[in-house]
């Protein structure tokens, strides 16, 4: 699930049920899909030539949509509400910050590494470059 369906989740867990509730809903949103990853992990013979060419197809596909993102990125993305859109040197290091952290995932660092620093980054260029 995406991270705004999590933060529904989450914010109805709390509301509904405090802490308690919040907890609760986030493992019933996150079991369906361990238990499908798991059925699929000891039902399909991943050696299988087929197989690898269906999991090559899935990156492939994940490449895709992640050029679709920097589009969308490159399109000149709002900026803290304002209506102009956002400054060649924004773009540029915008598109820095998501090619660095694809980067890093391919090179298998720590994913809270690139979360933080990340993170940081992006808050960075949001409030502090015009």
């Amino acid at each position: 699930p995406g991270p705004n369906l999590v933060n529904l989740i989450v914010y109805i867990g709390y509301d509904t049920l405090s802490w308690v509730g919040m907890i609760v809903g986030l493992i019933a949103l996150s079991i369906p899909g361990t238990l499908v990853a798991l059925f699929i992990n000891e039902a399909v013979n991943l050696n299988n030539s087929h197989v690898k060419w269906l999991f090559q197809g899935f990156s492939l596909a994940s490449v895709i949509l992640f050029l679709v993102f920097l589009r969308g990125l490159m399109r000149g993305l709002k900026t803290n509400g304002e209506k102009q859109a956002a400054s060649v040197f924004k773009l540029v290091f915008r598109l820095f910050i998501a090619t660095a952290t694809g980067v890093a995932s391919f090179y298998h660092l720590p994913l809270l590494y690139i979360l933080v620093v990340g993170a940081i980054l992006g808050l960075f260029s949001e409030y502090f470059i015009p």
